[in-house]
């Protein structure tokens, strides 16, 4: 399979830039490696937790993407 890494961004004041990922016909999303909604260092294939991270943000992630061949992260 192939490997995708995707970044979204948002500010203080509540404004968030959402993040859609789509995978080749056929294809579906298996797995989520990392997810921060926080202040997330380093770059693609190296992303570590940051100062401030939401404990659930793989699960968000997983329950939005997991089995699909596309889609939406707010």
């Amino acid at each position: 399979g192939q490997n995708l890494c995707g970044h979204l961004n948002g500010d203080a004041n509540g404004n968030n830039w959402p993040l859609t990922i789509t995978c080749p016909e056929q294809s579906v999303i298996k797995t989520i490696e990392f997810a921060s909604w926080g202040t997330p260092t380093g770059s693609c294939g190296n992303f570590k937790i940051g100062k401030c991270h939401a404990a659930n943000s793989i699960n968000i992630s997983e329950a939005l993407c997991l089995n699909k061949n596309s889609c939406t992260i707010p």
